[in-house]
C-alpha cells in the first residue's frame, strides 16, 4: 500500500475503536513517539524552547497524561513561535520533535474531541518519522508500506490498534 491507502487501512481499523480504546492507541504511539526524540536535537532547538520539550518528554515517560499541564508546555511552545512571527526558524524544528509535539497537540485535541481521525493523525506522524529514516530510498508507490523500515511500524500500529480495542 502507499502511504495513504495505509493511513486509510489504518483509519478504518480506529472507527472501530470508541472514546477510551482511542485515547489509548494515542497515549502508545506518543510514548513511542517520545523514544524517538534525541536529547542532541533537543538540544539544537532555541534556547527557549528546550525546557519545554524536556518537560514534555518527562511527562510522556512518566506517564502524567495531566493535560492542563501538558497544554501549558505546548503552549509555551506556540507562544515562542507566535512571539518570533516571521523570525521563527520553523525549518531548523527537528522533524521528530515536530512530531512528538505535534502528536500532544492532537492528543489534546482529543481530549475534547475524540475521534478515529484525529487519532489516525497521530498514526500518521509515527509513519512520517518512519518513512523519513528509510528516506531516500523509501518508494512512493503501492509497495510502500512493505519497505523494511516502514513495515515494522506499519505493523507496530496495528498491534497497537488490536491491543486497545
Amino acid at each position: 500500500m502507499n502511504y495513504q491507502d495505509t493511513l486509510d487501512h489504518l483509519h478504518t481499523q480506529l472507527q472501530e475503536h470508541g472514546k477510551v480504546a482511542l485515547e489509548r492507541f494515542a497515549r502508545k504511539v506518543i510514548t513511542a513517539l517520545e523514544t524517538q526524540v534525541r536529547d542532541e536535537e533537543v538540544a539544537q532547538e532555541l534556547t527557549i524552547e528546550q525546557p519545554h520539550y524536556r518537560r514534555l518528554r518527562l511527562l510522556v515517560r512518566e506517564q502524567d497524561w495531566n493535560e492542563r499541564r501538558i497544554g501549558a508546555e505546548l503552549d509555551s511552545l506556540d507562544q515562542v513561535a507566535a512571539a518570533l512571527g516571521d523570525d521563527y526558524p520553523a525549518d531548523n524544528v527537528a522533524p521528530r520533535n515536530l512530531a512528538f509535539a505535534s502528536a500532544l497537540d492532537y492528543w489534546r485535541s482529543l481530549q475534547t474531541d475524540t475521534s478515529a481521525a484525529t487519532a489516525t493523525a497521530i498514526a500518521a506522524l509515527y509513519l512520517d518519522n518512519a518513512d523519513d529514516e528509510a528516506t531516500p530510498s523509501a518508494p512512493v508507490d503501492a509497495t510502500w508500506s512493505s519497505h523494511p523500515q516502514i513495515a515494522p511500524a506499519v505493523a507496530q500500529l496495528e498491534a497497537w490498534i488490536a491491543a486497545t480495542k
